[in-house]
């Protein structure tokens, strides 16, 4: 952490010097290190602080018979992808209020509830969507269970 305050932001290096950096190849050459830097950093950053994230996947008609398709109860799953399988219109959110440090309220999402359609759509209207994902086509994961 004492390592990132020590590397001074690039916008305020540039500032009011942006011929230098832009014109000269040294100049380039240096706001280009400066760039990747905080490429880095800032992928480092979201690479750590990446929580309770999961991988979703839209259901499409060649799911059910893809080799890779698995359902539990109303759960279902792709393994190769290693990810949850969706119908499109599920996902409700349940929200909670938590006070800030600044003593600030905000609301939040405390979990979804993937069981449940956002809104109030027919069971036809999602059948027809599901038709239309991918553009009708399988996903690249696809592998027919005849096929094993």
């Amino acid at each position: 952490m004492s390592e990132e305050k020590n590397i001074p932001d690039w916008r305020e290096v540039i500032n009011g010097k942006l011929e230098y950096y832009l014109d000269s190849e040294e100049g380039r050459s240096k706001l280009s290190k400066m760039l990747r830097l905080e490429d880095e950093r800032i992928r480092d950053f979201i690479g750590q602080n990446r929580q309770n994230i999961r991988d979703i996947v839209w259901f499409s008609k060649h799911c059910e018979r893809c080799s890779w398709f698995v359902q539990k109860n109303r759960r279902t799953k792709c393994v190769k992808m290693k990810a949850r399988i969706i119908k499109p219109f599920y996902g409700r959110l349940e929200w909670e209020t938590v006070t800030l440090p600044n003593g600030i309220k905000e609301q939040r999402v405390s979990k979804i509830d993937w069981n449940s359609k956002k809104a109030d759509f027919s069971d036809e209207f999602i059948e027809r969507a599901i038709e239309k994902i991918n553009h009708g086509m399988p996903y690249e994961c696809y592998q027919s269970k005849l096929d094993k």
